[in-house]
């Protein structure tokens, strides 16, 4: 148990640390500002197709072995393979830009950061991103209430777990084409928001009774079509709130550190509700939860739009008495 605790300490320093926030700023610096929509879409959308491909290979090593436990090593081995091939190829594929920045000491990189957290606009995304997050993890469950309250196999929970990959792939591509398309991110992270907190009221108030285990998938494929066009925008929004390329992998490491945080608490405490109250009951108070979330999210995103819309008439405002000064 230790060792497994130390591999997953090693694997959060390796892929959190060192890798996501260089992934969202390269991903940003692949296109320009009217670009960024589709290229988070993508980066979510095809990130989706792949998990579903390696879960499926995964399984595929799996039941090849009569033993379990050895079946489970392969399977882990050819996740780890993937990865490696992954790493060689962003080593030679990904453009090194030490020749576009100047390179900073370990201590100006650290005062950068905290730096950051004085601007506004930060805690507005780590916010976003935080109730974002949150309607994600959260969906996690209607597997589990679908197999205990209406009636779904275990085998059908495991397929419905895997759609899901299908479904972050289309997702994630449409919302950021949508995005760019209609030329607001924010746009469309408050109409995922809304659509998804509506997706859990339903589930809220769906009676125990198996014969809606097809309203229930239903609902199931709508919500988390609905979280993938969230997913698909809360870090291109970066770019809306007007944070230089320069300041993105910073900044993307707080709304990550910060954003991410469910993942710390939200799971005991969920889990709790549903060890508490048996039946439905400790769903009800699952969806309750996300349904404030989705509001926060919503909120949240007004905000920052209305943020950026001021900031914007302001300065198109003074480029006009410039305009009118130098006329004069």
């Amino acid at each position: 148990f230790n060792t497994a605790r130390l591999i997953f300490v090693l694997m959060g320093v390796t892929t959190i640390i060192t890798y996501w926030s260089a992934v969202i700023k390269a991903t940003r610096m692949l296109g320009s500002s009217e670009e960024q929509g589709r290229l988070f879409g993508l980066q979510e959308g095809l990130r989706g197709m792949l998990n579903w491909l390696l879960v499926l290979g995964m399984t595929a090593v799996f039941v090849r072995f009569a033993d379990q436990v050895v079946g489970t090593q392969w399977a882990i081995r050819v996740c780890a393979i993937a990865v490696g091939i992954i790493g060689i190829l962003n080593w030679f594929v990904i453009e090194d830009t030490k020749a576009e920045e100047n390179s900073e000491s370990i201590k100006d990189v650290t005062l950068g950061m905290f730096k950051q957290l004085a601007f506004p606009r930060v805690w507005l995304l780590v916010a976003i991103v935080f109730f974002g997050y949150s309607l994600y993890g959260i969906f996690g469950y209607v597997n589990t209430l679908a197999i205990n309250v209406y009636g779904l196999s275990a085998a059908g929970g495991a397929t419905l777990g895997a759609f899901r990959y299908l479904i972050q792939a289309f997702g994630g591509i449409a919302g950021g084409f949508i995005a760019d398309k209609i030329g607001s991110r924010l746009k469309v992270l408050i109409a995922g928001a809304t659509l998804t907190g509506l997706s859990y009221d339903l589930f809220l108030v769906l009676p125990e009774d198996v014969a809606l285990l097809g309203v229930v998938l239903g609902n199931f494929v709508g919500g988390m079509f609905a979280i993938y066009l969230i997913r698909s925008v809360y870090f291109a929004i970066i770019d809306d709130a007007g944070i230089p390329v320069s300041r993105t992998g910073r900044v993307s490491g707080i709304v990550s550190a910060l954003g991410f945080l469910p993942d710390v608490f939200m799971y005991t405490m969920i889990g709790g509700w549903l060890d508490n109250n048996p039946g439905k009951s400790g769903f009800n108070m699952t969806f309750i939860y996300a349904i404030a979330m989705a509001v926060g999210c919503i909120v949240m995103s007004l905000i920052l739009s209305r943020v950026i819309k001021r900031d914007k008439d302001l300065h198109n405002a003074v480029d006009t008495e410039t305009v009118a000064a130098a006329a004069e």
